[in-house]
């Protein structure tokens, strides 16, 4: 599977030996969580927390969780103990709960298969305090990327929640904390931008639906229309479209008619990674201009400056082809 460049980085862990030999190797490394307050836990030491105690991060940074995988894992646990310890940070609203920021799938497995062997009852976990959303966000990121454990629609989603609920103020602040760049993240964020059903198809179909893919399917989505998408979603959801079939259909104006059942033409003008514009004729004379763009909020005002000015531009030359019209007419007539 393609995946996002510059996104890893190893975070130390000075319960590393705990991690490494499972819960038998915890004995010279466990804290009873009940013996001492929060505020005098050690960062990055492995303590043994009650599941019962374990709620959902908030911002998951993986929306895709596979049945087989999760029992795949609980046999796992069940035969070899659970191996590495998973990543938490205290829940800011219910005092003795912490907020499970990485080992989700190992949670779901033991609640879900392993309620049956008490050992796993309380499990072991790094706490990491003292953090901000930013900093919680991207240590959530990087502990699940480290694991392999991203599709590309878990990110592209993930990146979607932290910008449009504020954590993150713009592409470039995100780029910049995740370790990746502005292109990278606006290509990501084509996901949060399919419709409602082919997202769908994506989320059935992860593994298939690499950025390249989605990027692909958005932007037909886009010229073609949602209908003409969701088809094109479902081929290759079954594996009988490539990328180079997605690009030409892509490439090709699509036929439209007007509400009187006149063929229009769409020409392309502009074709890039980030901007696409076109023109469609209705053939009546008349001529609509077609933008689309990956932008964020800090180059709004330049954006539409550069606009104005070309609509102005725009403006004068058709005010001059109606100057020249009009005196060609007087010019007949007195002939």
């Amino acid at each position: 599977m393609d995946k996002p460049m510059g996104l890893t980085r190893p975070l130390p862990v000075s319960g590393a030996k705990a991690a490494d030999s499972g819960l038998r190797g915890l004995a010279d490394y466990q804290t009873d969580i009940n013996s001492e307050s929060q505020a005098d836990q050690k960062e990055d030491i492995v303590h043994l927390l009650p599941i019962h105690k374990l709620i959902n991060y908030k911002y998951n940074p993986r929306c895709v969780y596979e049945e087989d995988k999760i029992k795949m894992m609980s046999d796992s646990i069940r035969a070899h103990g659970l191996i590495n310890p998973i990543h938490v940070v205290p829940d800011d609203k219910k005092s003795g709960f912490y907020q499970v920021i990485a080992g989700r799938t190992r949670l779901k497995a033991i609640t879900k298969y392993l309620k049956d062997i008490p050992s796993l009852q309380a499990i072991p976990a790094i706490i990491h305090k003292s953090k901000d959303v930013k900093e919680i966000a991207v240590l959530a990121f990087m502990e699940n990327e480290k694991r392999n454990d991203h599709y590309d629609v878990d990110i592209g989603l993930y990146w979607g929640k932290l910008i449009n609920d504020g954590v993150f103020q713009s592409q470039s602040d995100l780029a910049g904390a995740m370790g990746t760049t502005d292109s990278m993240v606006s290509r990501m964020l084509c996901y949060t931008k399919l419709s409602k059903e082919i997202l769908e198809i994506v989320l059935q179909n992860p593994e298939r639906f690499t950025y390249n893919f989605a990027e692909l399917i958005f932007k037909i989505q886009e010229r073609h229309g949602a209908d003409v998408g969701l088809k094109l979603a479902e081929k290759v959801s079954s594996k009988s479209l490539t990328i180079k079939q997605l690009q030409e259909v892509l490439a090709r104006g699509p036929a439209e008619k007007d509400i009187n059942g006149r063929k229009t033409k769409r020409v392309n003008i502009v074709e890039s990674k980030n901007i696409r514009a076109s023109a469609v004729f209705d053939g009546y004379g008349r001529v609509e201009f077609l933008l689309s763009a990956y932008t964020d909020k800090d180059n709004e005002g330049k954006i539409l400056d550069s606009l104005r000015e070309a609509a102005i531009r725009l403006l004068k030359d058709f005010s001059a082809d109606e100057k020249d019209a009009g005196h060609d007419k007087e010019v007949s007539e007195e002939t």
